[in-house]
Order: C-alpha cells, then structure tokens, then sequence
C-alpha cells in the first residue's frame, strides 16, 4: 500500500510511519530535521507547500498513493488558523483533499489531536502539552 502523509514529522505522522513498516510511505516535512526524522521512521520526506494544491498533487503524483491522511495542526478552542504563521487550516485540507482526488486516492483520512487536550480554559495548547483524562496512543 502506498501512503501519503502530510505533517509527517508530527508525534502522530511519525508514530503513524512506524506503524506503515513494509509500505512505501511519503511524507511532509519542513526542514532537513524533520526530513531525517521521517527517514528514521522508514519514510520518504517531501517538502511541499501545504497551502498549494499544485505542489501537493505534483508530489502525490510521484507517491502514487491509495490513501491520504492528513495531519494538519488545530488549535483547541479556536479557529483552525494560526496566526504567527499564516498557516490556514481550512487552506490546507482543501488543498490536500482536491491533490488526492487528482492523483485518485481511494481513502482521504483527515484528523485532529485536539480533543485529547481537554477543555484548555482558552490556553493555547501544542504537542508538547500535556493531556488530561486520557494516555496518549499514536
């Protein structure tokens, strides 16, 4: 099976590499470290602009994936947009999801680790936070 990951050096993209061991898995990444970590974990790293359909589909055109799971970034109690970064959220889904349906992917997993943080009272929250209430499985 071919796999197509976006945020692949995320805590999930990268538990979710390891537990692809045996298909061919291509995933996003940012910067040289990200891509070494991804390579560590047994996949390919690509550095796409996660906003721009076209260079989603151009690399989703060499990975030739069956399924499509995207790990975009949610921000708990708020919108799905980050403002220190000009990252938007919405953006990147839809340009995922037209990329995939291009390159005819059979399977598009979107999802969130937002939920597993609880209510953060309005506190900004990210992968180094701690989780409430439940233990963290990637």
């Amino acid at each position: 099976m071919n796999v197509f990951i976006t945020a692949g050096s995320s805590s999930a993209g990268l538990a979710l590499i390891r537990q692809l061991a045996g298909h061919k898995v291509v995933a996003t990444v940012n910067d040289k470290v990200e891509a070494e970590q991804v390579r560590v974990a047994g996949g390919l790293p690509v550095y796409p602009d996660l906003l721009s359909a076209g260079e989603l589909r151009s690399v989703m055109l060499i990975a030739k994936p069956d399924v499509v799971v995207h790990l975009a970034p949610q921000l708990a109690n708020g919108a799905p947009f980050f403002p220190d970064t000009s990252f938007d959220v919405l953006k990147s889904t839809g340009a995922a999801l037209e990329a995939a349906k291009a390159v005819g992917a059979s399977t598009f997993i979107h999802t969130s680790l937002v939920a597993a943080y609880g209510d953060t009272h309005g506190h900004t929250v990210d992968e180094t936070s701690a989780l409430k209430g439940s233990t963290a499985v990637a």
